[in-house]
This record gives C-alpha cells, sequence and structure tokens, in this order.
C-alpha cells in the first residue's frame, strides 16, 4: 500500500514534467514526418504551376484532355497533380508497375486508396475483408466450365454493364463489322452443340478482340493502380516517394499512344485479334496471352493489375461475351437516324462511362 502511495506521489508530481515531453516528442515525430514528405514532394514536378483550386476545377470538368496533355509532358517521368482527393497524386510511368507489384500492401495500400474514395472514415463502409476475393478466386473461377451453360440461360435478364454498353455503341457505330461476329458466332456454336461452354468461349477470339478494343478505347478510368503509399520507398530510379499519398499510372492516356497502338483513335476490332495470331505463330504463348481480353498487364489495365488485379474477370468476360453474342446473333444494330459516329462518353472526374442518356436502334435481324 506504501508502495502504491508513493508510485502514486511520483506521478502526480512528474506529470507536468512528463506529459509535456511526451507531446514534444509526438510533435517532433509528426512534424519530421510531415518535412520529409515535404521536401521529397518538393522535387517531384507539378504538372501545372496554378492554385490547388484551379487545378481541381481542371481536373473535373477536362480531365481526359489533361491527361492527354500531362501524358505527352512528362511521359516516362514522375510527376503530381491535385485530384478531388485530400492529398496529391504522384503519378508513376508504366515502366515502373513491374517492381510497384513487387511492393507489399504495408507501403502501398490498395484498401486504403479505397476506404478514402469511399468516404469509409464518414460512412461506415467496411474496407479489407478479402473473403469475397478469395471466394471468386478458388470458388467461382475454377467452376466456370459448369456454370457457363447455367449463366447464358439468364443472359437475356443480365443488367447492362458498362462494358456491354459500350460494345453496342461502338458496333451500332459501325455496324459493317457485324457479320464477321455473326460469322464467327454461328461456326463456333455449331462445333459445341449450340452451348457457350468454357471452350467455346475461348474460341470467339473476334469477340474477345472486340471487347479489349473497347475497353481500350472506352477505359473505366483516367488513371489505375491506384494506391496510398504507407511507407516511404524509394524506385530503381533513385526517386524517393514519400508516405501520405496516393499513386498511379497512366491509363487513359497510355491507351490512345501511338507508339504503342497505331492509329490510337481508331476502332479496330479485330485489332488484339491479329497480333494474338501474330505472337502464336512466332510460338510466343505469353505474348499472345497478353492479347487476351481478361489479361492483365501494364498495357491492359481494364481489370487491374497486380495482386489485387479484379478476380472476378473470367466470370465478367464469360457474362459479356454471352450478352453481345446474343444480341448479335439476334438484332441490327445502329445509331438514330442524323446522328454521325458513336455517342461521347461521359468524363465524371477520374470515372469514364458511357452516356446512361443516350440511345441506339435494334431491330430484329432475319437470316
Amino acid at each position: 500500500m506504501v508502495l502504491l502511495q508513493t508510485i502514486f506521489e511520483v506521478l502526480t508530481t512528474k506529470i507536468f514534467i512528463i506529459l509535456p515531453a511526451i507531446c514534444a516528442l509526438l510533435l517532433s515525430y509528426y512534424g519530421l514526418n510531415n518535412a520529409f514528405r515535404l521536401i521529397h514532394l518538393a522535387k517531384i514536378p507539378l504538372a501545372e504551376k496554378i492554385s490547388r483550386e484551379k487545378q481541381h476545377q481542371a481536373f473535373l470538368t477536362n480531365a481526359r484532355a489533361l491527361a492527354i496533355q500531362r501524358y505527352s509532358q512528362f511521359k516516362n517521368r514522375v510527376y503530381r497533380i491535385f485530384t478531388y482527393r485530400r492529398y496529391p497524386i504522384i503519378v508513376l510511368p508504366l515502366s515502373e508497375l513491374k517492381f510497384l507489384r513487387t511492393l507489399p500492401d504495408t507501403v502501398l495500400s490498395f484498401d486504403d486508396a479505397i476506404a478514402e474514395d469511399l468516404y469509409a472514415r464518414y460512412t461506415g463502409m467496411v474496407v479489407g475483408h478479402h473473403i469475397i476475393q478469395h471466394s471468386v478466386k478458388t470458388r467461382l473461377t475454377p467452376s466456370l466450365p459448369r456454370l457457363n451453360p447455367l449463366i447464358a440461360m439468364e443472359v437475356a435478364d443480365a443488367l447492362e454493364k458498362e462494358l456491354a454498353t459500350n460494345v453496342f455503341f461502338d458496333l451500332a457505330a459501325n455496324p459493317h463489322h457485324l457479320p464477321t461476329l455473326r460469322s464467327e458466332i454461328q461456326s463456333v456454336l455449331a462445333c459445341h452443340n449450340n452451348e457457350y461452354t468454357t471452350q467455346a468461349l475461348q474460341s470467339l477470339k473476334n469477340l474477345d478482340s472486340l471487347l479489349k478494343e473497347s475497353s481500350r478505347l472506352h477505359p473505366p478510368g483516367i488513371g489505375a493502380f491506384t494506391r496510398k503509399v504507407l511507407t516511404p520507398f524509394t524506385l530503381p530510379s533513385g526517386q524517393t516517394i514519400p508516405s501520405g499519398v496516393f499513386i498511379e499510372v497512366p491509363q487513359y492516356a497510355t491507351n490512345r499512344d501511338p507508339e504503342i497502338f497505331p492509329n490510337p483513335d481508331e476502332f479496330d476490332p479485330w485489332r488484339f485479334a491479329r497480333e494474338r495470331e501474330k505472337a502464336r505463330e512466332k510460338g510466343l504463348a505469353e505474348e499472345a496471352a497478353q492479347n487476351q481480353f481478361v489479361s492483365v498487364s501494364p498495357h491492359g489495365l481494364t481489370f487491374g493489375y497486380g495482386r489485387h488485379a479484379c478476380p472476378g474477370r473470367f466470370f465478367a468476360a464469360n457474362e459479356i461475351k454471352m450478352i453481345v453474342a446474343q444480341v448479335v446473333m439476334g438484332w441490327e444494330l445502329k445509331m438514330p437516324d442524323g446522328v454521325q459516329g458513336r455517342w461521347e462518353d461521359l468524363c465524371l472526374g477520374a470515372g469514364i462511362v458511357p452516356d446512361p442518356t443516350k440511345s441506339i436502334l435494334m431491330k430484329r435481324f432475319r437470316a
């Protein structure tokens, strides 16, 4: 009892010394961290030397044009931008992706980036539970050969997804490609008892190429591989990336790079089928695989990249192929009278979506 009383007396007499010391240590720690971040951020060039508020406004109203302009100006270099987030985004060149994918989640956090976008601190939305991803990888994807025919029965009732909508907009603006697709679908189904089996879907190489080309021209966002930096790290180039910022790589601008995709603004539905066949003829199996719709690579970021690439992309690809195949076999598509070209996408900040207010014309196909 005497010992406890003595300890209490010491604490009460020293508390006014201990507390300020602890506070000073904490302030020093956070102050040094903040100084470290600011020093290294200052070494990374800003895309535009205008106020943060003006950068926000420009991003919200003209993100696609800015993405192309910045990509051209800073190609293969690191730069930073301000968007709708509280913290700056460090845009890294595609050449760094192979290194970035090796970093653990304790350094680059996918979950923290999602939580920031969902305002999880305020909304209470839960992120970071990977049971769904685990179930998709271990149960759904391996079961697709058995489930595909059942999925096909429900295709007519499936919700229209953004990618399928983009494909229909592309076909309506380019109806001369429909006969080629129909011919392939008829031929493949005839060899598989008119069922959309896994083998049948894999044989629809022109359709697969069409989906990849449509997603190239109309990606879901300006950037990809968005992560929050939890721990500072250094790129192979020697550039230090501080903690507390977000990183991403350019997606929209990369997809429009003529050095990567010849005639990048042209809708060429068989682009990837040709590249796939060329690689196959040369015996380059890995390169051939990279030209498939479900593949993820630095030049194909629709489904992400690295350990957090979309685990359900195989299911999604099969579903979309069956939706498009059913429509192509049963309908003619065209743009409304007087409309030239394809409907423009809507760009909502970093997101790109097909315009939900637009429509196309359809009529029954008679063979």
